[in-house]
């Protein structure tokens, strides 16, 4: 960690760094101490609580409800109110410094949401890489001594690498799209958060692209090729669909040691033996699914950990095991998969063909836990539970109303 004095514009501050490893190389991310004046976010805090434009279309990162609202999207404004407290912020602090850092005079903002973690929504937000912007920047709006957790960054597959920086409002983050990172607040009130996402140029925001990857030429590091492999894999952004290429390119990114990769071409091998005609040929994409999974599940990786649990469940190029599948959905659960919690309490106690060595105390805990954690499928089978005089949980009308 280093720190020192720097300038931006108008703006004299201190300016924290430090690295995470990640593999043999490492990931740079920096805190600007005070970038916005205390009136500053009043104002924009205000702007975010008081906004009714919130959506809660499922996210892209775990399909959970977003809670989230841009109020400037493709380079253009779309909240007048917030762009009076934000603009000058973002013109004379927020994208100068980004230039200056990461060398990019080109530079441009493509978008800005702002995210809330509120008790009886969302609570978390799953490990994940900003793989659309070339620089992410986090504004702190809420005071961190009103709740327990926040942004995390974890440069590893095991959340034993994560780190919790403490964020003051008015105290921006930035860090590279190369750096995996999530939210988990546990306990206190509600956190706001305000972020920026950036492209290296205004016509990279236009064309929605992200040409920082095809700058490097076909690249060496795991995550850059899984980067790159996702690209193929979804279509899109610049590079069409084309299952082989992408699976080729998740092959190598696997090779090297990305457990996300391994999870990816999983997933496709797992669709391309769903596509099969021939049964041998599709029992040999479900045998490639598993061992992958089994191989990023071992590694830590929470998404590889919960899939590889559905093929126990479900006996996908394996046979149906539910010590495993239960054994595996635990493992994803404790790294806070909100989803893995969810379907572990079903694996534990709610489901009629496990119940003859179910752990119902176990499975009414962490159905709790997902509901406490925004899933939207947890609430509804805890307030149906809570409602019924028969089952593990003991009726509780106006709990279930809550709920």
């Amino acid at each position: 960690r280093g720190g020192g004095r720097h300038s931006v514009g108008a703006w004299e501050g201190v300016e924290q760094s430090a690295a995470a490893e990640v593999g043999q190389g490492v990931r740079n991310f920096y805190m600007l101490e005070s970038l916005a004046s205390k009136e500053e976010v009043r104002e924009i805090l205000a702007c975010a609580v008081e906004s009714l434009d919130y959506n809660i279309i499922p996210d892209s990162v775990d399909r959970m409800p977003s809670f989230e609202y841009y109020p400037f999207r493709q380079g253009r404004w779309i909240d007048d109110r917030m762009r009076s407290a934000l603009e000058a912020l973002m013109e004379e602090r927020v994208l100068p410094y980004v230039r200056g850092r990461f060398g990019c005079p080109d530079c441009a903002i493509a978008d800005v949401l702002v995210r809330r973690y509120l008790p009886g929504e969302r609570r978390t937000h799953q490990t994940h890489f900003d793989g659309h912007a070339m620089v992410t920047a986090v504004l702190g709006l809420s005071d961190p001594d009103d709740y327990q957790g926040g942004l995390y960054l974890q440069p590893e597959s095991s959340p034993s690498s994560r780190l919790f920086p403490r964020i003051e409002p008015g105290d921006m983050l930035v860090h590279s799209y190369d750096l995996q990172h999530g939210v988990h607040v546990w306990g206190g009130s509600e956190r706001y958060s305000l972020i920026f996402w950036l492209k290296d140029s205004l016509q990279s925001v236009l064309d929605d692209s992200t040409p920082w990857y095809d700058a490097q030429g076909e690249p060496d590091g795991a995550e850059a090729l899984y980067h790159l492999a996702n690209k193929y894999h979804h279509g899109g952004d610049d590079k069409p669909l084309d299952t082989h290429e992408a699976i080729r390119l998740y092959e190598r990114s696997a090779k090297l040691g990305c457990p996300s990769a391994m999870n990816n071409l999983a997933t496709m091998c797992q669709e391309l033996g769903a596509e099969a005609s021939d049964e041998e040929e599709a029992k040999a994409y479900y045998k490639r699914a598993f061992d992958s999974l089994l191989e990023g599940a071992e590694a830590g990786w929470h998404l590889a950990q919960r899939n590889l649990a559905m093929f126990y469940t479900e006996g996908v190029g394996v046979e149906v095991n539910i010590g495993e599948a239960r054994r595996w959905m635990r493992e994803a659960a404790v790294q806070l998969d909100v989803q893995a919690a969810f379907r572990l309490s079903g694996l534990l106690a709610f489901h009629p063909d496990f119940s003859k060595d179910a752990d119902v105390e176990e499975g009414v805990w962490w159905l709790e836990r997902s509901a406490e954690a925004g899933s939207r499928d947890a609430q509804l089978v805890l307030s149906g539970q809570l409602l019924s005089r028969q089952g593990p949980v003991p009726q509780d009308m106006a709990a279930a109303e809550l709920w």
